[in-house]
């Protein structure tokens, strides 16, 4: 049984890692990567038994994983640094968060905290040390800039919670038994949607270079300059407030 697990997790993880690295060059792959990443979390984790020693071994392993994979394709457009490596140490402790708090409130709040976190501690990343060398999932080059004209009014990052949003409903999606074939329609319409009002538009989309002069302070046209990143910056809120939550309700069950 443990071995048809692992083999469970190691193709789930390859799967993870050909979609991420695939959609360096097709970027519909990316539909698919963070949803495997999820999986990967569940297959790791998520069992019924598990002890000390499994959860800091299959953690070293699920952060080795994601620095390889994330790092291969920063490597990829050249713009792999210290700096790069550090943010993807650290972002899988988005993973271990919302273990915490799922400890504390199992089954609450669900997988939607991995992606308040994972927004969280991307906007402390490009609050306090915005460089190019940060990986961020909208600025991989294979989006074409036509499907982000839309990002005006969210941000760099809109672009990238467009597409964790889609991954997570493809993630439902696969842990239906049986498979669901009624969600292929809300799935397509949060593809489509975005893609369509951004060819209404005739703006120039909000780039990577706009995100690190704004939080570098440098002068930043259009409303992007008055409004910033959105997404993260409210993420960065929403974690907080349930982090606290959770350190309180842990506090009074005690």
């Amino acid at each position: 049984m443990e071995t048809m697990f692992k083999s469970r997790a190691l193709v789930t993880a390859i799967f993870a890692a050909a979609c991420l690295l695939g959609g360096f060059y097709f970027a519909p792959l990316l539909f698919f990567w963070f949803a495997g990443l999820l999986k990967l979390y569940d297959q790791l984790f998520e069992k019924e038994e598990i002890t000390t020693q499994q959860i800091w071994i299959n953690s070293a392993l699920f952060i080795m994983w994601h620095v390889v994979v994330m790092g291969a394709l920063k490597g990829l457009d050249g713009s792999y640094g210290t700096l790069t490596l550090f943010q993807l140490i650290i972002l899988p402790a988005c993973f271990l968060l919302h273990a915490f708090t799922n400890r504390i409130r199992p089954k609450k709040l669900g997988k939607y905290t991995v992606i308040l976190f994972w927004f969280a501690i991307q906007y402390l990343f490009i609050k306090f040390v915005p460089s190019p060398l940060l990986f961020v999932l909208a600025d991989i080059p294979s989006i074409p800039p036509e499907w982000q004209r839309w990002n005006i009014y969210t941000g760099l990052m809109g672009i990238s919670l467009w597409i964790i949003l889609v991954n997570f409903l493809i993630y439902q999606a696969l842990g239906n038994n049986p498979f669901k074939w009624s969600v292929i329609v809300p799935i397509a319409i949060l593809i489509l949607i975005p893609i369509g009002v951004s060819y209404l538009l005739d703006n120039l989309p909000v780039t990577m270079d706009n995100l690190v002069r704004l939080y570098k302070g440098m002068s930043v046209e259009g409303q992007y300059a008055h409004m910033g990143e959105v997404v993260p910056h409210t993420a960065a809120w929403f974690s907080i407030l349930i982090v606290i939550f959770t350190l309180v309700k842990n506090k009074t069950k005690k």
